[in-house]
């Protein structure tokens, strides 16, 4: 299970309703089911994924996985998280390569600029260990300064969002909704406002203005079928365990 933990909520004030105003889009129905993944042991592929998807994790799991599950198991131990969407988080930003550098200048497995990392006493953002207890750390706290209304499990694709844009956005997208009479604490309908801040008619009347909000909408997307998929063959693995077992007599 993936702990949730709340925080106080800091309500802004509405916004007046952004005129001339486009229509919100209706939601792409991408990524996994609203109320989370499911496991299965049942066959011998994971369900509803992309075959490609499904075949490059696999071999990545069992390629680069091994040497970093402990260090994965131990943040999420440290900040209440399942190791396995901290794996997610680590194979969306870099495919699990610490040495990962991007043209931001964001580095390391988990992708920490520099000012996150100093902010969180993190020296070598090219240290796996370090970039993911980094990244844990960040993840969590952003989990934690979200309205304590948001419910499950839409926190956790709130939180996904905020790692991705930074959360100042977020908030904003959340004051959009509100201001259009809809509900600011659901990811469906956080999913459908975040691209319009990359629109002048929209960011001009938040406080953090334009952002590739798009983007993030496909990075939660992402993340959360990567979790599928690392949650599947994690619980198929340990379903082979006896069998193993009985196998070799022990």
């Amino acid at each position: 299970m993936i702990p949730f933990p709340g925080g106080d909520p800091k309500p802004r004030e509405p916004v007046a309703s952004p005129e001339p105003a486009p229509s919100i889009p209706e939601p792409q129905t991408t990524g996994g089911p609203g109320n989370g993944p499911e496991s299965s042991t049942q066959s011998e592929s994971a369900p509803d994924l992309d075959p490609a998807l499904e075949d490059a994790l696999r071999r990545d799991y069992q390629k680069h996985l091994p040497r970093l599950q402990p260090l994965f198991a131990e943040a999420g131990r440290r900040h209440g998280l399942d190791w396995r969407l901290l794996a997610a988080v680590g194979y969306q930003e870099s495919k699990w390569n610490h040495r990962a550098v991007s043209a931001e200048g964001v580095r390391g497995l988990m992708m920490l600029t520099g000012p996150t990392a100093r902010e969180l006493n993190i020296r070598d953002r090219f240290d796996p260990a370090q970039s993911i207890t980094g990244g844990a750390a960040y993840l969590s706290r952003t989990l934690t300064a979200l309205p304590a209304q948001i419910p499950d499990p839409d926190r956790v694709w709130y939180a996904l969002a905020a790692y991705n844009l930074g959360p100042g956005h977020v908030e904003d997208a959340r004051v959009l909704i509100q201001a259009r009479g809809g509900d600011p604490d659901r990811w469906d309908e956080l999913k459908r406002v975040l691209p319009l801040l990359a629109h002048r008619a929209w960011h001009r009347h938040t406080r953090h203005g334009r952002a590739r909000g798009g983007v993030a909408v496909r990075y939660v997307n992402s993340v959360r079928r990567y979790y599928e998929l690392l949650v599947w063959l994690t619980d198929e693995e340990e379903s082979r365990k006896p069998l193993l077992a009985r196998a070799d007599g022990t």
